[in-house]
């Protein structure tokens, strides 16, 4: 419960963030006026690229504001020197991320140790904390594992271990369920509203409706923006999550509809010539140890996608959409089950052979864009064509047409920082598209813009497709699958409608 006596925790005054690149500048947040009392649990949501993350990050003293006040547990942030704010972070704020950032080479324990050795803590008092944090999350018998010998589920809890170990003034929790299925993620948040009861103030940044109820106060976000109501976006996912009253954990007699495992041509067998099929699944399954059994990430994955195809991934976080995506791009190896693409049986070739395959014949879109800072646009676009046997005058020319096809020309020797969010995204967009590849698979394609620039980008797909390439996206945007042709809905590893 709120300790109303004590000022806030954290309050902010028409806070406002502008990134000014080139000639344009983009509003990421704007006017932002928000309070959190000692001891509140507050969730912030909102469609992707509303400001989500940029707020949690300047909440947690990882990125300033560009205009307005935020004091944290009474002290003006603007006055803290480097190291004063250095000194907060540790000692003040505990982050709970996403992808868990836990150092691989670190046991459990040093893992959960490692900020209280910043501090120059005494080994007898760390060992005390690090001890009382991994008993609180039920971990204290991993204490000496390492972080690959853990399920999701438990690199989150150790997570959260090391957050609370150091008794910080604020948890902030960055989609701390993203990378997790839906029972890993309902376990951790039971963990995080066990801390909340126990005295602890949370923010949490989701989109997930779900996991927001279980927050004590919701602030909704849209294109940088507080709003009174979720935007309409959310209330849609809300409604729209595909029936899954007869799914429970992932079991193994856990069936989905057996309607979704058997192929959509059915006479087009993987193997046999059919030149319109150019990905086939077939019974497609991942998976990791978990103490003596096994946590399923993908489930007997049916599918095919035929040219010319604009297919949409969608499900709650942890469903397996990201995973599936980087399989299908061949990022990743470790997977049963069978895969054609372009008729070559992607499950029987050598790494190299993989590498081969995936450098001649997929783009990929990521969500944070992946461009290297150190080059220009024009390098950038250079690095896909670098990779194959191109004479250099013919590249020159392919990277002209890219540049001129996507009206960037002006932008070619700029370096990404000297670009908005929406123009990196238009400049990885056209690197995907350089090398003229059968498929694109964009990851969460606006999940860092805002809903103009997600628009524009979500628009040039559609034009793309309507060309012929094939696209295949993961999403959580209801908007953005409209776009395509077809939805394939994930939950817990499993396809549940398509």
């Amino acid at each position: 419960m709120p300790t109303s006596e004590l000022p806030p925790v954290i309050k902010l005054d028409r806070l406002t963030k502008v990134f000014v690149t080139d000639e344009v500048e983009t509003h990421a947040l704007e006017d932002i006026n928000i309070e959190i009392g000692r001891g509140e649990y507050v969730s912030i949501s909102g469609p992707s690229g509303c400001g989500k993350s940029t707020l949690l990050s300047i909440l947690g003293l990882l990125d300033s504001p560009s205009k307005g006040s935020y004091a944290l547990n009474g002290r003006e942030v603007a006055e803290l020197k480097a190291w004063e704010r250095a000194r907060v972070r540790n000692r003040e704020i505990g982050f709970i991320f996403q992808s868990f950032n836990l150092i691989g080479d670190l046991s459990v324990f040093e893992n959960v140790e490692l900020p209280l050795t910043y501090r120059g803590m005494l080994p007898k008092e760390r060992r005390q904390r690090v001890t009382e944090a991994l008993e609180r999350v039920g971990m204290a018998h991993r204490a000496k594992h390492l972080p690959s010998q853990l399920s999701g589920g438990q690199q989150q809890r150790v997570a959260v271990a090391r957050a609370v170990a150091g008794e910080p003034v604020i948890l902030l929790a960055d989609e701390p369920t993203g990378n997790l299925d839906s029972k890993s993620g309902e376990a951790v948040m039971e963990l995080l509203h066990e801390l909340y009861m126990n005295g602890a103030t949370i923010c949490m940044v989701t989109h997930d409706p779900r996991y927001a109820r279980h927050a004590e106060r919701n602030i909704y976000l849209f294109d940088g923006r507080v709003v009174a109501e979720p935007p309409e976006e959310l209330e849609i996912s809300t409604r729209s999550e595909p029936r899954t009253s007869n799914h429970g954990p992932r079991t193994s007699n856990h069936e989905p509809r057996t309607s979704n495992l058997e192929p959509r041509t059915r006479n087009a067998e993987p193997g046999t010539r059919n030149c319109d099929l150019l990905i086939a699944l077939r019974n497609l399954e991942k998976s990791y140890p978990a103490g003596a059994g096994r946590t399923y990430v993908l489930r007997r994955i049916s599918l095919d996608i035929r040219h010319g195809e604009f297919v949409s991934i969608m499900g709650p976080s942890g469903a397996g959409k990201s995973s599936i995506l980087h399989i299908l791009g061949m990022h990743d190896a470790d997977w049963q089950g069978d895969y054609h693409f372009l008729d070559t049986p992607v499950h029987r070739l050598k790494p190299k052979e993989r590498v081969e395959l995936h450098k001649r014949h997929i783009g990929f879109v990521f969500q944070s864009y992946h461009l290297l800072d150190n080059l220009t646009v024009y390098e950038n676009l250079e690095v896909p064509l670098s990779y194959r046997d191109i004479a250099r005058k013919e590249r020159q020319a392919m990277v002209a047409d890219v540049l001129d096809r996507f009206q960037i020309v002006g932008k070619k020797d700029l370096y990404p920082n000297q670009l908005s969010g929406g123009q990196q995204q238009l400049v990885g967009v056209a690197r995907a598209v350089i090398a003229n590849p059968q498929v694109i698979l964009a990851d969460e394609p606006t999940g860092n813009l805002h809903s103009a620039q997600g628009k524009e980008i979500m628009e040039l797909f559609k034009k793309l497709n309507e060309r012929g390439t094939t696209i295949v996206q993961v999403t959580h945007s209801e908007v953005n699958a409209s776009y395509g042709s077809r939805v394939i809905h994930l939950r817990d590893g499993w396809i549940v409608d398509d």
